[in-house]
């Protein structure tokens, strides 16, 4: 495979040949593909390079479609979503080379295949995430908000974008990229999500059965909040690798080296505000569509509010004054949170992936009026937040941003009215 970039300073010409990656080293499983030493060394000695993204889809369709070898290609890339944002462009570029190789080689992948594939694909660069990016970049339809779900993959609907709201991007000036530094961070709130559930289903009998950490929702094991945050208590709020080997250990050591492979040790893992957070944002997420539909600005400014706060490190006071952000999570609180069973979908956690910037950002738009509420984009760590908006309210939103924000740091303005659009396909020429 050749290729080449617009932006050949910022991306160099780059070549190579699957098979001969695949001949290294066993690919019988594609986690312990990923996982194997030949792969790491790989991205040892190129960390960050941009090629990883177009090994990563061409790797996993390989290894899903055994029965012919993939045809190369010579790509000319070019685009403008800007790289370690927070925007998913390393998932557009999974997603577009994925869809290249398809096409060139007649395979017959079916959209919701494509999209754990590519989900799948990028576990090659080192990071663990999903797949919500690339099914929003493969599916998504002009003008609409997409309803989309996991395990199994499916699309449940989608509704209109209000025309009555306007969603503003704005950036703070730092970068994260995956596949670099912020990539130990990821996958450390990754790990907490696969530690809890472990532990949950050791010593939680109603999470015994469980697959996946969606599963311990109030609805789907018929119980109350009350009864979901007693189980968080199970969980230890700060725990250490060695700690956790001891409460496992036998049978599940394998699975916790797995875990930990993933990323450098960070001495502590915060479990139960990991897990929290996760959970209250899955009822976020299947509450939003229908606010949106419902038009209900009051209650999706809320959801947007709480999901930050999950995030966020530090707050804000108008004059810019930050204080650290320490969200309580002790058992007391659990009680207390149970005593009244209180909505779990109002509960922030603490996932804790946001930045000093990023949530100085958000404190300045939500200080604004006929602002609906504003959140970090993609998995944080640097780049981009969004902002949901009254139309009335984006000029004084712009000046606030501009005054408060970018000329105190001497950064340039950098905040742009987006829409939604329709998803990636091919174009002949």
């Amino acid at each position: 495979m050749i290729l080449r970039n617009r932006d050949g300073h910022n991306f160099p010409p780059r070549q190579f040949r699957v098979s001969e990656l695949l001949r290294q080293a066993s690919w019988s499983d594609w986690i312990d593909f990923v996982n194997s030493h030949t792969v790491r060394e790989i991205l040892d000695s190129a960390r960050g390079d941009w090629s990883h993204y177009a090994r990563a889809p061409l790797l996993r369709l390989q290894h899903e479609c055994r029965q012919a070898m993939l045809k190369g290609m010579d790509c000319m890339i070019d685009g403008d979503i800007p790289t370690g944002a927070g925007l998913s462009s390393s998932s557009a570029m999974v997603v577009a080379f994925a869809l290249a190789a398809v096409a060139l080689n007649g395979l017959d992948v079916a959209t919701s295949d494509l999209v754990d594939l590519c989900g799948e694909g990028e576990w090659f660069v080192g990071s663990r995430g999903g797949s919500a990016d690339h099914a929003a970049i493969r599916t998504a339809r002009r003008g609409r908000v997409s309803r989309i779900g996991f395990f199994p993959f499916r699309m449940t609907g989608d509704v209109a974008f209000p025309d009555d709201l306007r969603l503003i991007i704005a950036h703070s000036g730092a970068v994260a990229v995956k596949s670099g530094g912020a990539r130990d961070t990821f996958n450390h709130r990754v790990a907490c999500y696969d530690l809890a559930e472990l532990f949950l289903r050791r010593h939680w009998p109603p999470a015994a059965g469980i697959e996946h950490l969606r599963d311990l929702t109030p609805s789907r094991l018929g119980l109350r909040s009350a009864d979901i945050y007693r189980a968080l208590m199970r969980l230890p709020q700060v725990c250490r690798r060695g700690q956790l080997l001891r409460a496992f250990g036998g049978s599940d050591r394998d699975r916790l080296e797995a875990i930990f492979s993933t990323h450098a040790d960070p001495g502590r893992y915060n479990l139960r505000g990991v897990a929290m957070y996760g959970l209250s944002e899955i009822l976020r997420g299947e509450q939003f569509a229908s606010l949106m539909e419902a038009n209900d600005v009051a209650r999706i400014g809320r959801l947007i509010r709480t999901s930050h706060d999950g995030d966020r490190i530090v707050c804000f006071d108008e004059a810019g004054r930050p204080r650290t952000h320490r969200p309580r999570l002790s058992d007391a609180v659990l009680e207390r949170l149970a005593a009244r069973d209180a909505d779990l979908a109002g509960q922030t956690g603490q996932y804790a992936c946001s930045t000093e910037a990023i949530d100085h950002l958000v404190d300045i738009a939500q200080a604004t009026e006929g602002v609906v509420g504003a959140q970090l984009a993609g998995a944080g760590l640097g780049g981009c937040m969004m902002i949901l908006a009254r139309p009335q309210a984006v000029a004084t939103l712009n000046q606030r941003l501009r005054a408060m924000f970018y000329e105190p740091r001497k950064l340039p303005y950098n905040a742009h009215i987006v829409v939604p659009v329709d998803g990636a396909g091919l174009v002949e020429a």
